[in-house]
């Protein structure tokens, strides 16, 4: 994805295409949903270390940022 390899996550794709569906399905506020999928990135990846963490919030602060 091309959201996923700026980030620094290669073809890991989850964290991309998890933002885009909260940003297009609108089932609950974008802010609220991307607080939750931060808590869920730190707490599924914090043991790879803090860099794995940033380039997941970063994925997830690209795609939610992104015009529809």
């Amino acid at each position: 994805s091309s959201l996923s390899v700026p980030s620094g996550l290669g073809g890991r794709i989850n964290t991309v295409l998890q933002s885009a569906f909260f940003k297009i399905a609108d089932i609950i506020p974008a802010d609220k949903a991307k607080e939750l999928m931060k808590a869920a990135a730190k707490k599924s990846y914090m043991k790879k270390g803090q860099a794995i963490v940033d380039m997941n919030y970063a994925a997830i602060d690209r795609t939610v940022s992104i015009s529809l």
